[in-house]
């Protein structure tokens, strides 16, 4: 067995299910939605879960020759398919984009292209329009998965001194109860 995180196994298995569904023939946001309720998982983490896998493996397998508008493109795509279920679950579009960080300036641009892509006005976008957004919310990821790490690391801390001052409270209540009783009893400090 591989060595790696929980959340790539759960994102990797959300990508094999929801492949499978398309390959079935359901639209992406369906076969997302089939598969978060399969796996009792909000439709938000089970299409982040997708979109973090399927960008992992691209990364992977991606050979550094395409050309950068193509890579623009498939960006800027990626990111709308991410924003569609949230959107489609009644968030604007800017609060879509918002979800996946960026600056004002990035959120607008996201915004707008999402609406282009949705209303299939304009599949395309111009090399650069929606890059900086992607490069911008890809940074805010990173950030937002380190500061995750450290609130997890605090978290153990504070339950470690939680444990500690129970364990001082229990001995507190032996002393009191034995003090009440009057017996000679106390058990000793640690």
């Amino acid at each position: 067995m591989t060595d790696k995180p929980e959340r790539t196994r759960v994102s990797d298995d959300v990508l094999d299910r929801v492949r499978e569904k398309i390959a079935a023939g359901e639209r992406p946001t369906g076969a997302i939605r089939a598969v978060a309720r399969e796996m009792d998982r909000s439709e938000g983490s089970t299409s982040s879960a997708y979109y973090s896998a399927l960008r992992r493996e691209r990364k992977r397998a991606d050979s550094g020759g395409r050309h950068q508008r193509q890579a623009d493109r498939h960006d800027a795509v990626s990111l709308y398919r991410e924003m569609l279920p949230l959107v489609e679950a009644g968030a604007s579009a800017q609060q879509a984009a918002r979800r996946f960080g960026g600056d004002d300036v990035d959120v607008e641009a996201a915004a707008k292209g999402f609406a282009r892509w949705h209303d299939g006005e304009d599949a395309t976008v111009e090399p650069g329009e929606i890059a900086e957004a992607t490069v911008a919310i890809n940074l805010d990821l990173i950030n937002a998965e380190d500061r995750l790490a450290a609130l997890e690391a605090e978290n153990r801390t504070l339950r470690r001194e939680v444990v500690r001052a129970r364990q001082a409270l229990t001995r507190v209540r032996a002393i009191v109860d034995s003090a009440i009783a009057g017996d000679a009893d106390v058990p000793p400090a640690d």
